[in-house]
């Protein structure tokens, strides 16, 4: 391997050492979801929405894990599909609990709608909820979550990866710019402005896919790194420019010095 062609390997890596890896986020979080009938109807995701035409079935537990969910089966009609085990299981643990504890009813009733949705949300019991769906397509049914990020340092960058809306608060105030209603899978990207109790909300809605991934941090370069690398690309493309005469740049270095003539290494800091 020449030279160039290994200084230039150790630049791409010197690169990769300054970039900073999304990872998902991970903890204990408390979630309260809410399951209903929303009659054909699309919902956005926010504090103090009710799209729910019945009353609906409702939860909180703690839940334990990264939010990592992506339950990418076959898209759904009716309460046979993107059933709450299903969503749970995607982030990894193997169940039978999905990383829930503190179980605790808040709204018992089963939800009852047209021919594709009957009785589709039953959260009397954990094992009620993770056998009940989520949502079906055509928005017959859907599910509205309220997580508690709990306390995020300011300047947190977290990318919330989903395909059916969400949107981040603390307190009453909105951070940064999220699709907060039903979309095509997105990314959104949020800097945490200030230190503080965060809530992520979330709507599942119009069946599988059914996504919601967040992560901390961004693929991007450090710009520290930036300069260091472009300023190493140019010396280089002078060395190369130099070793084109078929003779290293270093070969003779000795007898010029010993004559006390610049070196190559001061010709191309001159040039």
């Amino acid at each position: 391997m020449t030279f160039f062609k290994t200084a230039l390997i150790a630049g791409a890596v010197a690169l990769m050492a300054g970039t900073a890896s999304a990872t998902p986020l991970t903890g204990s979080f408390t979630f309260e979801v809410f399951s209903g009938n929303t009659g054909g109807n699309s919902f956005s995701a926010g504090p103090g929405i009710n799209p729910f035409s019945a009353p609906a079935a409702a939860a909180a537990f703690t839940y334990t894990g990264a939010i990592d969910f992506s339950n990418l089966s076959a898209q759904n009609a009716g309460n046979a599909g993107d059933l709450n085990s299903s969503f749970f299981a995607s982030a990894g643990d193997p169940g039978p609990n999905y990383g829930i504890s503190n179980y605790s009813a808040i709204l018992v009733p089963g939800i009852f709608g047209n021919a594709g949705a009957p009785s589709n949300a039953n959260f009397g019991s954990l094992s009620n909820f993770l056998a009940s769906s989520g949502s079906a397509s055509g928005y017959a049914y859907g599910s509205w979550y309220d997580i508690d990020l709990g306390t995020l340092a300011a300047g947190t960058v977290l990318t919330i990866t989903h395909d059916s809306g969400a949107s981040l608060y603390q307190g009453s105030t909105r951070i940064g710019t999220t699709v907060d209603g039903p979309t095509a899978e997105v990314t959104d990207t949020v800097e945490i402005p200030t230190t503080g109790d965060t809530t992520l909300y979330y709507s599942r809605q119009n069946g599988t896919p059914a996504i919601l991934d967040v992560g901390v941090g961004v693929d991007v370069p450090e710009p520290s790194s930036l300069p260091l690398l472009g300023a190493g690309l140019a010396g280089l493309g002078m060395l190369r420019r130099r070793m084109r005469g078929g003779r290293p740049i270093w070969q003779g270095m000795g007898n010029r010095l010993a004559l006390g003539q610049p070196t190559a290494c001061f010709d191309v800091l001159h040039h």
